[in-house]
């Protein structure tokens, strides 16, 4: 947006004078007029406040959230918690991928799962925790009250410090509370905000140690022991002792390490420039200077909290910058608060916070909010008071980290290999950072960790792509250039068959192939894909019955069949336990906990392919098999039982690689503490929640029983057996070792193992198939006969035919479409258009959108393609908040034959609309405006019938005819969802301030051609063919069009 900036003159500042008011209107409306009538976009920003329409002011104190449900807070407590989760079937967090996909869907299971997986990261349950660091003066209060858009009566003032002497000697909390009524339901979303002394105190180190000790003890007394979400660490742009391993900054960063509240598998670190105008007013001395400082801090913070942080810049002076809605503009072009907020956000979700992020969401949504002080820590006064066992040793280990401490091994080789390569592009830097940071997440601390991790199989963990830069640094450390070959593996199974009567695989090689190699550094057959996994399952499933377990094994290799039980001859899987008749045996047998580490999938390609082949010797055998089966034919039926037997019932066309560890308990010892088998399960499944078996840690049973198991009794009373991996990690104690069960899972990258759980299987008849035609259906009879029924792979074969008819529909349209195109690209050649990326004049709606129409007393919903000048088309009264009905005064352009770029914006539901960059659309609670190209994913469009919903999905697509309809009401429902009938405006500003809307600015160079339609006889005049300005649009455009400088 173009602002107009008096300067300050008398010592008057920016004020409103008249002058610059009339100037700044006459101006404004002449930009009015070429924006509506020109392709240029005046509009450099995105207009729209951060306004959450869920909000209100009787949200906090109703407790009621959208269409009147009644919210209901989170649970406090892990005690609130498993019970709760056991309520809702969550089985204490520990579900497996399926089951989680299907609870997520229900908001209060999603609300428990984020909860739950917040936990397992050492986050708090009660609340969401941000830790400010940062000098007395760096502009904590300004920064906190601008990102969550506090009002006057909200703000939070932090305690300041003199220049002369110290005096913020507390660590203090605020609590931020607001509500989830659209999203979660959920009320009472606690955010606490911790301010904390700042450094160098002016009575000394002893001091500092004293002032950090209370920011140590706030978190293990009132957190109990969590991390904080997130740690803002703020820092005065113009600070120049930031550089060197002896700047403020460096030694500051090593005290704030001491604390142990950094988290380097689960990243938690944004830092903050505060002040940054003061670098340069000017855009490009602005952004070489804030550059590079946020070059050296994030190196800084890299080398000495060993994260790799986001750094972003903020102006605490706002009065001085330009607006833009909600937020403010730097000089570089930055939307500030919205660029703190991206940051946090990017890194929550990048290590999985979602509990976090969503309350860190919440509170920045503008709303209601209620703002209270918190707990608080009083630094005691080294001088006077007598420090305890505790702090003196504190203040030992806090001298150590301020003298220097020990580097961090990985930190150190990443800050030579930049150096020794002279290393100097950032993109090349950055990416050595995110290597160490994946390294950390993965629990590496020190180059001997490296030894069980290959750089190709980094990729498997790494998200991003690794260079060349990057896969040198590995090397350079050690790491080596290693290969599993999956078909070596005495666990392989892909492409083998499969006995399914005693749950087994058989070694008959049916398929011959060569192996391929992968950039991940596992070689496999080439008959087969792999693809990164990267999760966790665990599995302690009970059953009352065989047939119930035989059912349930069954839906995991993902066949139905209707079971003889006396037909299968296999014991309980790992994870699957078989209750006894009688209470004593249950209480008296063991039970089995089993945990899969899941790396990467293997799936077979296209059975008919040329690719595959199959072995000689699987041929011949077929070629034995009798062409009928016959059930009372003995010598028949022996035949296909010595091939099946052979070769197996099934194939393995799916499965998955990794590795596994199972947990066999003896709860012989738990009977008096426990009422059922289920109490005993959701101990398991808490401690391994908890991150693995702390030995002194207790554990509530899952029924909310207040009798307690410790992990150690459990511990104690159990057997492990490991699959996959290094061996030296095969051992009891490394289940209680967190460290060594990083190191183990590692290891998996070069020694993984094929799993035999979840698995796809096809019918051996298939294959048979391939073979002899004529002997395919002789061997599906026989197949049913042996398994006691008819069969099917239920989800691999609807699976199968729900993707085929995708392909089919998606290749039709594609085919349409282009056939669609080209004929329009035709068209367009004829009349010399070309392709057009602003529909040629403004922002315009897809022709073959929908709106309500009145007609003869009726409503009827038609394309707008089919309008009339005069229809009667639903609009809305914003201001009454309800839809009206308006009259359809003009076609401002027409155009059904030029190709056009639009954007499709996708709502939450499923529905959307089609329009151009540049055409304006109501957005969020205020129905401000914005351009079609300046919506993001998360603003609230307006939909009939159903109110606010977010876009969930914004794609381009080039499609041919747009039109731009002017109605009396200035808005349009098109498919159900609220548009402006304008484009290219802007909003007129004056000194930052929103002076008139967009939306009105296009109702007053409407209002002329309006007063005319009174008296003129436009009604009935239908949409005019191929392409058309009105001819009033075309006089704005020839009296304007010499005024425009643009």
């Amino acid at each position: 947006m173009r602002y107009i900036k008096m300067p300050k003159f008398l010592g008057l500042g920016k004020k409103r004078a008249l002058l610059g008011l009339g100037l700044g209107l006459k101006y404004s409306v002449m930009l009015f007029s070429a924006s509506v009538l020109t392709d240029q976009d005046i509009h450099g920003h995105k207009s729209c406040p951060r306004s959450n329409p869920a909000y209100n002011t009787q949200v906090l104190s109703s407790g009621l959230g959208a269409m009147g449900k009644t919210l209901k807070p989170p649970p406090r407590s892990l005690e609130e918690l498993v019970k709760e989760g056991h309520d809702h079937g969550l089985k204490n967090g520990a579900l497996d991928k399926a089951s989680r996909d299907k609870l997520i869907k229900e908001k209060r299971s999603q609300l428990l799962l984020n909860i739950w997986d917040a936990h397992r990261m050492g986050r708090s349950i009660e609340k969401a925790s941000i830790l400010l660091v940062g000098s007395s003066g760096v502009g904590k209060s300004s920064t906190i009250n601008h990102l969550f858009g506090l009002s006057e009566e909200e703000s939070i003032t932090f305690a300041k410090t003199s220049d002369s002497k110290s005096e913020t000697r507390t660590t203090t909390e605020y609590v931020i509370e607001v509500d989830s009524p659209v999203r979660f339901e959920a009320s009472g979303l606690k955010l606490g905000l911790v301010d904390t002394p700042g450094f160098n105190d002016t009575d000394g180190t002893k001091q500092d140690a004293c002032n950090f000790y209370s920011i140590r003890e706030f978190y293990d007394k009132h957190m109990k022991g969590c991390k904080p979400n997130l740690v803002l660490i703020l820092i005065q742009a113009t600070d120049t002792r930031i550089q060197g391993e002896n700047s403020n900054l460096a030694k500051s960063l090593r005290c704030l390490k001491s604390l142990k509240l950094i988290d380097t598998k689960y990243p938690n670190v944004v830092a903050v420039l505060t002040w940054s105008t003061a670098l340069g007013e000017r855009p490009a001395k602005y952004t070489k200077n804030i550059t590079r400082k946020k070059e050296i801090v994030k190196e800084t913070i890299f080398e000495f909290l060993n994260v790799h942080a986001p750094v972003v810049a903020l102006e605490n002076e706002i009065e001085d910058l330009e607006e833009d809605g909600e937020f403010t503009i730097l000089p570089d072009g930055t939307r500030q608060v919205k660029n703190l907020y991206s940051a946090c956000e990017q890194v929550m979700k990048k290590s999985g916070d979602l509990y976090g992020h969503l309350i860190f969401n919440e509170a920045f949504n503008l709303g209601k909010k209620k703002v209270s002080q918190g707990k608080r820590i009083q630094a005691k006064n080294a001088k006077v008071s007598k420090l305890s066992k505790e702090e003196n040793e504190f203040f030992e280990f806090f001298t150590q980290a301020l003298a220097g401490g020990t580097p961090d091994p990985l930190v150190h080789e990443a800050k030579e290999f930049i150096e020794k390569e002279n290393l100097k592009d950032n993109k090349n830097i950055t990416e050595i950072q995110s290597l160490v940071g994946s390294l950390k997440k993965m629990g590496v601390n020190d180059l001997n960790d490296l030894n069980y991790i290959s750089s190709k199989g980094m990729k498997l963990k790494h998200h991003d792509e690794i260079s060349g830069n990057g896969e040198k640094f590995l090397n350079s450390m050690g790491v080596k250039d290693t290969t599993y070959h999956v078909g070596q593996d005495s666990a392989a199974v892909i492409a083998q068959g499969y006995n399914i009567l005693n749950d087994s695989i058989v070694p008959s090689q049916i398929f011959s192939y060569q192996e391929s190699d992968t950039k991940y550094g596992i070689a496999i057959p080439a008959l087969a894909q792999l693809k990164p996994v990267n999760e966790t399952q665990t599995f302690m499933f009970s059953y009352d019955t065989k047939e119930k377990l035989i059912q349930d094994r069954l839906a995991h290799l993902n066949v139905s069949l209707n079971v003889d039980v006396s037909k299968f001859n296999f014991s309980a899987k790992a994870g699957f336990n078989l209750n006894s008749s009688t209470s004593t045996d249950a209480h008296s047998k063991e039970l089995s906990f089993y945990l899969e580490e899941r790396m990467f999938e293997l799936s077979m390609g296209n059975f008919m392919s040329n690719d595959i082949v199959l072995t000689e010797d699987f041929k011949n055998a077929v070629k034995n098999l009798p062409k009928v089966f016959n059930v009372e034919d003995a010598g028949v039926r022996s035949k296909f039982e010595q091939f099946f037997d052979r070769w197996g019932h099934f194939v393995v066309t799916k499965a998955i690689g990794g590795g596994s560890v199972e947990l066999r308990v003896n709860t012989s010892s738990f009977s008096s503490q426990f009422k059922d088998i289920n109490s005993i399960k959701g101990s398991l499944i808490a401690s391994f929640n908890s991150g693995f078996f702390n030995t002194d840690a207790s554990v509530d049973g899952s029924d909310g029983n207040s009798k307690t198991v410790t992990s150690k009794q459990i511990f104690d009373s159990s057997t492990v057996k490991w699959s996959g991996g290094a061996r030296e990690f095969h051992k009891k104690r490394t289940i209680g070792d967190e460290h060594m069960m990083d190191t183990w899972r590692n290891s998996l990258i070069t020694s993984p193992t094929m799993l035999t759980t979840d698995m796809y299987l096809e019918p051996i008849s298939t294959l048979i198939q391939l073979v002899d035609e004529t002997k395919c259906e002789a061997a599906y009879e026989s197949l049913k006969d042996f398994l006691g029924g008819k069969f099917d792979v239920v989800a691999k074969r609807q699976a199968d035919a729900k993707e085929a008819e995708r392909k089919r529909k998606e290749a039709e349209a594609e085919a349409e479409r282009k056939r669609q195109q080209e004929e329009a690209n035709t068209r367009a050649k004829t009349t010399q258009s070309t392709p057009s990326n602003k529909g040629k004049g403004g922002g315009c709606i897809h022709l073959d959108s929908t709106t309500q129409v009145l007609r003869d007393g009726a409503e009827i919903t038609l394309q707008l393609k089919e309008l009339v000048v005069g229809d009667v088309v639903l609009g809305y009264d914003t201001k009454k908040k309800t839809p009206v009905y308006t009259k359809l005064i003009m076609w401002a352009h027409t155009d059904k034959i030029t190709p056009t770029k639009f954007l499709h914006l996708e709502l939450e539901d499923g529905s959307g609309i089609k329009l151009t960059m540049e055409h304006l659309i109501m957005v969020g609670e205020s129905y401000c405006t914005k351009m079609a190209k300046h919506v993001e994913e998360g603003d609230l469009l307006f939909k009939k019938n159903v109110g606010f919903l977010k876009v969930s999905k914004i794609s381009e697509v080039v499609e041919t005819g747009f039109c731009c309809p002017i109605t009396e009401s200035g808005n349009i429902m098109v498919n159900g969802i609220l548009t402006s009938c304008y484009a290219n405006l802007s909003d007129i500003c004056i000194f930052g301030k929103t002076l008139i809307s967009a939306q009105t600015v296009g109702r007053i160079v409407s209002a002329p051609f309006m007063a005319y339609r009174k008296i003129s006889k436009d009604d009935g005049k239908a949409m005019v063919s191929d392409t058309h300005y009105h001819p009033y649009v075309m006089f704005l455009r020839t009296v304007f069009r010499p005024l425009i400088s643009y």
